[in-house]
């Protein structure tokens, strides 16, 4: 969670600070501000400028939280099909035990400048065309197993995350080698995960006495 606040110049008084609340620091954040920023030119309240961030809803694909189950959550983050928006994802979740999933058609550019942003990951789970290239170019830099597809990325994954871990689907890659588009890529990462998520809740009510 992170807790952006600043006091529009014409309003200085400390009850108009303003605050946008966000899981992370993600990159609808300079927006906002902007947006913000245009409001107050406008001469908008700042009580309505807050009340807009506070209805705010995570765009679909775009560092997307969905799920957060026995201190486990979950983001699909689909929509960063290179390395430039995997890396802004990357940073979002600096110093926090990730998982990340990692893979698909590549577009030819080199997957190094992941490296340094990977020191926390619990492991990388790598998927699709480009997995062998990644694992070759980021040999060393975290923990890293290839499960050739986002089912059996989430099948290890759920096998071994725990309490207080991120799950975070963002590919650095293309998705046509194994879907139609990127939000196919992340509907299906989302139905994976959930529909796993209610069949291990179902066996924990059987299993009571």
């Amino acid at each position: 969670m992170c807790k952006v606040s600043f006091t529009p110049s014409q309003h200085p008084s400390r009850s108009n600070v303003i605050s946008y609340d966000l899981l992370v620091p993600s990159p609808p954040l300079p927006n906002a501000m902007a947006a913000a920023l245009m409001a107050f030119a406008a001469k908008v309240k700042p009580a309505s400028v807050q009340k807009g961030f506070d209805k705010f809803k995570a765009i679909e694909h775009r560092i997307e939280p969905f799920a957060n189950s026995r201190g486990i959550k979950f983001f699909n983050d689909s929509k960063s099909t290179n390395i430039d928006s995997t890396l802004t994802a990357l940073k979002a979740f600096a110093g926090q035990n990730l998982w990340l999933i990692l893979g698909g058609q590549g577009k030819g550019a080199p997957y190094g400048p992941l490296a340094p942003h990977l020191k926390t990951c619990r492991e990388v789970v790598l998927i699709g065309q480009d997995a062998p290239i990644i694992s070759k170019e980021l040999r060393g830099a975290a923990p890293m197993i290839n499960r050739l597809n986002i089912d059996g990325a989430v099948e290890y994954i759920l096998a071994k995350a725990k309490a207080g871990d991120i799950v975070l689907l963002s590919p650095a890659c293309a998705s046509f080698d194994q879907f139609n588009n990127y939000e196919e890529r992340g509907r299906h990462f989302k139905k994976a995960v959930l529909s796993r998520l209610a069949l291990a809740k179902t066996s924990r009510k059987k299993s009571l006495p």
